[in-house]
């Protein structure tokens, strides 16, 4: 037989505070003890991109700091107070 979540709830309710506390201290417990011997899966699908080597992140970062100077993303707002009026 089977019991059900809903059940136990019903059961933990039914003891005294530090019983209580007692069972959630054992479940956080068992829990642990079960991931300890489980890695982190963060995904079992393959990766999208290929990671790069050094030399081409290095690349990859030299050229988004020359493009932020050269092209920059906003221009300038019409009647900002960066542009000076006489």
């Amino acid at each position: 037989m089977a019991v059900t979540a809903e059940e136990i709830v019903e059961l933990v309710l039914q003891l005294p505070p530090r019983e209580r506390l007692k069972v959630v201290e054992r479940i956080n417990e068992v829990d642990e003890a079960e991931s300890k011997g489980k890695g982190a899966l963060l995904t079992e699908k393959p990766a999208i991109y290929q990671d790069l080597s050094d030399e081409e992140f290095a690349e990859f970062l030299e050229t988004i700091e020359r493009n932020s100077r050269e092209q920059p993303m906003r221009t300038p707002r019409r009647g900002s107070s960066s542009t000076p009026t006489s």
